[in-house]
């Protein structure tokens, strides 16, 4: 397991660390989704099998 931190700024805006971007294959202007467990928060990238999947569960 690898620990990134990155800094909360004034607007609560957070760079991800160089690496967080490289292994999600994140492009700027790209979402991602925040999923809350009883474990802590997961970070998805938004794509189209992610919403598809979404949508099936409702």
């Amino acid at each position: 397991m690898k620990i990134e931190v990155s800094k909360v700024l004034h607007k609560y805006q957070v760079t991800l660390p160089k690496g967080v971007r490289e292994k999600m294959d994140l492009t700027v202007g790209e979402q991602v989704l925040f999923i809350k467990t009883e474990q802590g928060l997961i970070m998805k990238k938004v794509t189209l099998d992610l919403i598809e999947k979404i949508m099936m569960e409702k």
